[in-house]
């Protein structure tokens, strides 16, 4: 390949550069200081940002021991599971991974109440098939309403999803 000189800040300084995606040694040195300063702090940034960024959405927090919405227990919070539905439901693949939920085997009846949920607040279109589903669930589900726990059928919390809002905080 062959080298290309460029010449930066300093009037002096000149660049060889043979390998177009690694910098060499001596091309750090031949910045100026203010050059080397943004170009640390946008490197950074751009590091720190990436992860975050490519993060794919888990649902695995979805699967609780209990199913709750909004407002519950005697400190009145809501659950770690419902704050994670919320941050999923502003992505936008949330449909798809809701959806996922649904037809996972390995996926806690308490998700798929979740995932339910989600399906119900964006409106989607894969709602009612998944809601069909659940109600073809057998079974019990451990679910706290304000301060009450108690045991309930799939099928009527699915029914309950359903029947009221399903909505943030309620």
């Amino acid at each position: 390949m062959k080298a290309v000189k460029a010449v930066v800040w300093e009037p002096a300084a000149t660049l060889c550069i043979e390998d177009p995606f690694r910098l060499p040694h001596q091309a750090i040195h031949g910045l100026a200081p203010a050059m080397k300063t943004t170009l640390s702090a946008a490197l950074i940034c751009l590091f720190l940002s990436t992860p975050a960024m490519a993060r794919p959405l888990d649902p695995a927090p979805l699967d609780a021991s209990q199913f709750n919405l909004g407002l519950v227990g005697f400190a009145g919070e809501i659950s770690p599971a419902e704050r994670h539905l919320e941050a999923m439901l502003r992505r936008p693949e949330a449909n798809a991974v809701l959806l996922s939920v649904i037809d996972d085997p390995r996926r806690s009846p308490v998700a798929k109440l979740y995932a339910l949920c989600g399906l119900k607040r964006m409106g989607s279109g894969g709602y009612e098939a998944a809601l069909i589903k659940l109600r073809g669930f057998e079974g019990q589900v451990s679910v706290m309403l304000g301060d009450q726990m108690f045991q309930e059928d799939i099928r009527e919390a699915a029914d309950r999803i359903e029947n009221l809002e399903c909505s943030e905080g309620g």
